[in-house]
């Protein structure tokens, strides 16, 4: 569907905690496919008069109306004002990537681009985009985002071409009622959810009615993504590991970072604290579960307000905790990653629409299209200077508990090496077919793993280009300190 809106759209497209489960917008899942459909009868720019059109594409169902309203608005007041004008297009199909080779290639891409990390090397090498430092107008937007270079992730030779849009965190989701009648409160009879990995367990069994069918925690191990995210990523606010797998000061593979979240889940499941059945257990059985009442804790994304405010609305009062600790005298930031991001088409700026499409980035990535967007529950501001400006009291029920885990979680993209497996399962596989299904003990695991994807990260930079084997070994920091 194509429509022809003024300046600025924002849009939003995923990428990924690509290790791990899709993220999703307003209750949609993350991994929803996107793409462009190229359209060849409609330029790629449109001077009508004194007035500039800027192209952007749109591939996030989900955020369409919103985008629609957004900008609408912005074209009737500060691009009419400014004599600008943005074409937006809305693309439901899934060949995104390929749709905007294609377009580059052909020299009929949008003037903004959504461009997953695994492309930017690619286009940055062939010219394709615009470093944001050689931008002119965008600065203090760039300033304001807080983002640096991560090399293959938003930057390429030493040049940032992405800022994020949005984050991502996780959280502990805890159903309030459970806790108050099973008397978990605090000082004034509030719910009062776990602060160790330890209390966790304990609560998931004090919380256990299996007569009334009532269970305290519920893990959603069928689902491909719960591993990374609610594993994995759980494990970081622990040990320090980024994604609770990778030692960014070593620049190796470490699967200690499984350790908290699995011991606790393996506890719980030997206890008959856990909803029976987790391994044949999607994600959406499990919310919906959840908000029918009977569920005391489970591990939660932002994704998930939406889903129990409007998906599956929840019959009991909840809230969000930060991911619960092994000490809590030593913490670390909790895993945070970005959703979206946008690049500048260098082709835009070639043809003198540098000033145009300044305008509608900066309106896209700050100021009120973004304020907006998190203040309704879409998407949390990647930029903490947009962040402090949000009023979220009249936001969906748990957003701002959601918004707040923000402040405790990594205010940057952490790149990990890549790795070639060479036809082994990765580790989210291979932990629910070899430790949850009892066949492999946790002890053997963990350093089996660490092997496999130390190895594998070698053979994938063997067997890469220079340019980007360089990339992969620029992944470390000897100095990276994460505590809270």
């Amino acid at each position: 569907m194509k429509k022809k809106l003024a300046l600025l759209l924002a849009a939003a497209l995923a990428v990924g905690m690509l290790s791990a489960c899709g993220g999703e917008t307003n209750g949609t899942d993350e991994n929803n496919g996107q793409a462009q459909e190229e359209n060849q009868d409609t330029p790629e720019t449109e001077e009508t008069g004194e007035v500039t059109t800027v192209k952007f594409w749109n591939g996030d169902s989900g955020m369409k109306e919103f985008m629609d309203e957004m900008v609408e608005k912005f074209n009737s007041t500060i691009g009419k004002e400014n004599n600008v004008e943005i074409e937006l297009e809305h693309v439901e199909s899934g060949d995104y990537d390929q749709q905007l080779s294609v377009a580059f290639q052909n020299g009929v891409q949008p003037d903004l681009v959504l461009v997953r990390p695994t492309n930017i090397g690619e286009y940055a090498e062939k010219g394709y985009l615009m470093p944001l430092d050689e931008v002119s107008g965008i600065e203090q937007t760039v300033a304001d985002s807080n983002a640096s270079l991560v090399i293959g992730e938003n930057a390429w030779q030493g040049k940032l071409y992405m800022i994020p849009t949005g984050a991502r965190t996780v959280g502990l989701a805890y159903n309030k009622d459970m806790f108050v009648a099973a008397g978990i409160v605090d000082e004034n009879g509030e719910a009062k959810p776990p602060v160790t990995m330890d209390e966790m367990v304990e609560v998931a069994k004090l919380l256990t009615d299996e007569s009334k069918q009532q269970y305290g925690f519920c893990a959603p191990v069928g689902w491909g993504a719960f591993t990374g995210y609610y594993v994995a990523a759980a494990g970081q606010s622990s040990t320090g590991l980024i994604n609770g797998n990778y030692n960014y000061q070593t620049g190796e593979y470490d699967f200690e970072g499984f350790r908290p979240m699995a011991e606790a889940l393996l506890q719980m499941k030997a206890d008959g604290s856990i909803y029976p059945g987790a391994e044949g257990l999607d994600n959406d059985p499990a919310r919906a579960r959840f908000a029918e009442g009977n569920i005391g804790m489970m591990m939660t994304a932002q994704w998930d307000c939406a889903v129990w405010n409007d998906q599956f609305p929840a019959k009991c009062d909840w809230g969000v905790a930060p991911v619960p600790v092994e000490d809590e005298n030593n913490v670390y930031l909790q895993m945070g990653s970005s959703s979206y991001s946008y690049a500048i088409a260098s082709k835009a700026i070639e043809e003198g629409r540098e000033e145009a499409v300044a305008l509608v980035f900066n309106y896209f990535y700050g100021g009120e299209m973004a304020i907006e967007k998190a203040e309704r529950g879409m998407e949390i501001p990647w930029s903490m200077t947009v962040y402090e400006q949000c009023d979220f009291s009249n936001s969906p029920k748990g957003w701002e508990d959601f918004c707040e885990l923000r402040k405790i979680s990594s205010q940057t993209n952490y790149a990990t090496k890549n790795v070639d497996l060479d036809g082994l399962d990765t580790a989210d596989t291979d932990f629910v077919n070899s430790v949850w299904s009892g066949e492999m003990s946790l002890d053997e695991w963990i350093p089996a793993m660490t092997e496999r994807y130390n190895e594998g990260a070698q053979r994938f930079i063997d067997n890469a280009a220079e340019e980007t084997a360089k990339a992969m070994e620029e992944r470390v920091d000897p100095n990276l300190d994460i505590h809270r």
